[in-house]
């Protein structure tokens, strides 16, 4: 019986070093190199404009919004950051919008903001 538990020990770390696992899929390209998404890499928030400021990260700007989403309590405003100075692609949308940006944070601390679109 004492001799067991070194063969235990030793499938155990056999099995550890030959299984080999991966966390997500590889990425797919097509027959043409380009790269094929497997999800959508946007999101999209519709609300209306409660706040807008423009800040500066050192030699950065960043667009901050607070915006209250549709059909719910003012309670669960979203404040958003926006890469550089979008004040021309939001200025003139007054009702409700729909936000187009993209998913991941592309710098530090700021999302690309791809349209803003009024809903009528």
């Amino acid at each position: 019986m004492k001799y067991f538990w070194p063969y235990v020990l030793f499938v155990v770390l056999l099995l550890i070093s030959v299984g080999h696992c991966a966390t997500s899929a590889p990425p797919k390209d097509s027959s043409l190199g380009a790269l094929i998404y497997q999800d959508n890499p946007n999101q999209y928030l519709m609300g209306v404009i409660v706040k807008g400021d423009i800040v500066k990260d050192g030699k950065r700007l960043i667009t901050v919004l607070e915006i209250a989403p549709t059909n719910t309590y003012d309670l669960f405003s979203e404040v958003v950051p926006f890469c550089g100075n979008q004040a021309e692609m939001i200025n003139g949308h007054r009702r409700v919008v729909v936000f187009t940006y993209s998913k991941i944070m592309h710098q530090k601390d700021c999302f690309d903001l791809y349209r803003v679109d009024d809903l009528k």
